[in-house]
């Protein structure tokens, strides 16, 4: 079966990411952060196509990729992801090798700018709460609201246009002037975990 390698990066490099912080991690974390990265890679004026794999919205409204999922389950089997405890896992030393390797890629770099402001988010917010937060992006807000499995990031939902609204109301409150997107990511993430709901 084709191993997507855009996927296969994103394991390793949120994975180590996580767990540099937490000490491991679990597949719903990474799900999580991966979607922002791709949201983040939407926000730099990229199409849905550029992140080569699609999202759901799963049964408990969270962002979800099969092949994310079929992927974590694959670089534990040839040795590159260990399982910690029932469900989380860690890079073993050939996992790292390899992701090291996938560093020096240039045809990679530009997807690993948008990981990276992802995983250096949970720096300044609890990855917890970046989590809670993504509920209330207008995607996963819309979809929360239809009964099972739903495709995010469609060119023509009206939800993908109420994200790119945001974005673009973002751009103007900021200036644009930043040299890196990791002040705007923050600054959007920080208003959605205002406005998570806490009760629900």
């Amino acid at each position: 079966m084709f191993k997507l390698p855009e996927s296969i990066v994103d394991i390793l490099f949120i994975g180590n990411n996580i767990s540099k912080k937490y000490s491991d991690f679990n597949i719903s974390e990474l799900q999580s952060l991966a979607y922002l990265s791709c949201l983040i890679s939407l926000y730099d004026n990229n199409p849905t196509s550029f992140w080569k794999y699609k999202f759901i919205k799963n049964d408990s409204s969270s962002p979800y990729s099969h092949d994310l999922h079929s992927n974590v389950i694959y670089l534990e089997q040839i040795g590159y992801l260990q399982s910690t405890s029932e469900g989380y896992y860690k890079l073993s030393e050939i996992g790292l090798k390899s992701l090291n390797f996938y560093n020096t890629l240039s045809t990679l770099k530009s997807r690993m700018k948008y990981l990276t402001i992802a995983c250096n988010s949970i720096h300044i917010i609890p990855l917890n709460l970046v989590r809670a937060g993504l509920e209330n992006d207008p995607i996963l807000n819309a979809a929360y609201h239809n009964s099972g499995k739903k495709l995010l990031l469609d060119e023509k939902s009206i939800a993908l246009a109420a994200l790119y609204e945001d974005f673009y109301n973002l751009k103007v409150a900021l200036n644009d002037d930043y040299e890196t997107l990791f002040a705007p990511a923050i600054v959007w993430l920080e208003s959605l975990t205002t406005n998570y709901n806490y009760d629900s």
